[in-house]
């Protein structure tokens, strides 16, 4: 499925909340193949982030270098905000099974947990 990278960043924080709930194994094997792909994109767009926050990164004090204070972006923030967007715009073609929504059966979701996981989900065979 094509995908544009913000989708999955979008989707992340509904999708660690549907990957911690207990389910049954049938529903949790489902769900692991299906949320492999968008885990590997997640850690994918975190370690960009994370490259992009060292390039437009304020300068440290030497006191705050010594503490391992962490990297913070202020001055530059519209251009890592530019290039972060520009990234997160990105298409990419994602190697995964849509979940299917007997993984999601019993949970308790929100509905915008929903919206953000709406174009990994299988269709609905009933048309619920």
């Amino acid at each position: 499925m094509k995908v544009q990278l913000r989708e999955i960043f979008e989707a992340r924080e509904a999708l660690d909340r549907v990957l911690t709930q207990p389910m049954d194994f049938k529903a949790a094997y489902l769900m692991r193949r299906s949320a492999r792909a968008l885990v590997g994109e997640l850690q994918d767009i975190e370690n960009e982030r994370i490259r992009l926050v060292e390039k437009h990164a304020d300068d440290q004090t030497e006191e705050e270098q010594a503490q391992g204070a962490p990297r913070r972006v202020v001055v530059h923030l519209a251009d890592f905000r530019k290039d972060f967007e520009e990234f997160l715009a990105l298409e990419v073609e994602l190697d995964a099974a849509a979940i299917p929504l007997e993984c999601l059966q019993g949970l308790t979701l929100s509905p915008l947990d929903l919206v953000r996981l709406e174009k990994f989900l299988a269709p609905d065979s009933e048309g619920a």
